[in-house]
């Protein structure tokens, strides 16, 4: 169970950093 919890939080931070890549790689891109 301890696997599949710590999979879900490496899942989330992943998805958190590469959203936040995304919105600085978008904002440079509009200027």
């Amino acid at each position: 169970m301890e696997v599949f919890w710590l999979s879900l939080e490496c899942g989330g931070v992943v998805i958190v950093l590469l959203g936040l890549r995304r919105e600085q790689w978008l904002r440079r891109r509009r200027r």
